[in-house]
């Protein structure tokens, strides 16, 4: 090939080679392939909350975060029950300026399963502010639950349950939990089969009356 002809093709390559590959990125990132934040997300909606963890920790630790990374990275940490380090990172947050309403509720939801008499009044705050806020919701119905205050826990399980129906499997199609328990998973929780999709007296409550001999 001619040095002439040879410059010819370069000349025309060169510029199809460099659309082509914008042209990819372009399209890789739309899907969000080149977004941490996107692909977090997306690993949190699986429930690999690892990986969300993983992906938003450069932006966490580097200072360049928003509120949706704080946000997804604190709910990533207590999903892992990674609570120590959970704590840490909300002191950064509301340091590098998290909503106060944000703060709150990531607390709130941060101590519910280690003291829930310190988050109770938090949570109960969270959802006055937004009622259909399903996590708050569900955190109280669980406080309420392990601290066996029956009437209580009716309560917001019913309200939980209004918020995000499809979540429960109902027991007339599942029957016991996957394990014997008598319960069925609903998100990162239990709820007693007796609430699925309608409100039942929990098992063990004054409500539920004498238990069936085993």
């Amino acid at each position: 090939m001619s040095k002439r002809r040879l410059l010819t093709a370069l000349v025309i390559a060169v510029p199809l080679l460099t659309f082509g590959g914008a042209a990819w990125w372009w399209a890789t990132a739309r899907d969000g392939r080149h977004d941490p934040l996107a692909q977090a997300e997306q690993a949190a909606a699986a429930g690999n909350y690892a990986r969300a963890e993983a992906l938003l920790r450069p932006a966490v630790e580097q200072g360049t975060g928003d509120r949706r990374t704080w946000l997804l990275y604190l709910l990533a940490l207590r999903r892992l029950e990674r609570y120590e380090d959970a704590d840490q990172a909300l002191s950064r947050a509301v340091e590098g300026g998290l909503p106060e309403g944000d703060g709150r509720r990531e607390y709130a939801l941060l101590m519910a399963p280690l003291d829930f008499g310190l988050a109770e009044g938090a949570l109960q705050r969270v959802v006055k502010d937004d009622p259909g806020d399903a996590e708050a919701l569900q955190a109280l119905a669980d406080g309420y639950g392990r601290g066996r205050r029956w009437p209580e826990a009716e309560r917001w399980y019913t309200r939980w349950l209004e918020v995000e129906p499809g979540r429960v499997e109902a027991p007339g199609r599942a029957g016991a939990g996957p394990d014997g328990s008598g319960e069925v998973r609903a998100g990162g929780g239990r709820l007693p089969a007796g609430l699925g999709g309608r409100a039942q007296p929990l098992p063990g409550s004054p409500a539920a009356g004498p238990q069936p001999a085993q």
